[in-house]
């Protein structure tokens, strides 16, 4: 009876162990790139698909285009588009293994492949308005139209014998400082 209890055990840690070893052995294995070819690939914060037919990479705040396979000789071109209510904050790539910004500050590039792996990166961040108004005593800056997570800073400049009274939101004092800044989250209005 010990002697089949102990052949069980072995056997169910053999088991379990060659099994965890396929496994591992699978998750590290890359895609194959047929020869001559070359992989553009587009990734970024809020991805939610890829068409692989078209090299249409879908996120959040837009999308890009020219991912996929090409001939190692020819010319690609990769593009990104915000959708209404979001902005392109970066689009950035180059060859994989060189220069990763060596393509930035644009929405649209061309260039040759050469036969190597090309890899893209993308942001799109949401817009928010920043409404100020200002009493007829002075004049106010800063407002407009911002992105999620950039630092704003609004500024009140009272007229010569005016005083300034502090930045309001909804009725309610939110700073008595002439210049308040903070972190862009939401559409606002200040009044001064």
């Amino acid at each position: 009876m010990k002697k089949l209890f102990l052949f069980y055990v072995l056997f169910a840690l053999v088991f379990v162990t060659g099994c965890s070893r396929d496994e591992f052995e699978q998750e590290i294995v890359k895609p194959v790139i047929p020869e001559g070819k070359a992989n553009i690939t587009i990734a970024g914060d809020g991805m939610v698909g890829t068409r692989s037919s078209n090299g249409k990479v879908e996120f959040t705040g837009g999308y890009a285009t020219g991912a996929g396979l090409y001939d190692g000789k020819a010319t690609a071109t990769v593009s990104a588009v915000p959708y209404s209510g979001y902005q392109l904050v970066s689009f950035t790539g180059g060859p994989v293994g060189g220069n990763t910004n060596q393509f930035s500050g644009s929405d649209k590039y061309s260039f040759g492949v050469e036969s190597q792996d090309w890899k893209f990166n993308v942001s799109f961040k949401k817009e928010y308005s920043i409404t100020l108004i200002a009493e007829s005593g002075g004049q106010v800056t800063g407002g407009g139209v911002k992105v999620e997570g950039d630092v704003c800073t609004v500024t009140a400049s009272p007229f010569m014998g005016n005083q300034f009274d502090g930045w309001y939101e909804g009725g309610s004092l939110v700073s008595s400082s002439d210049r308040y800044s903070f972190t862009v989250s939401s559409n606002r209005t200040f009044q001064s």
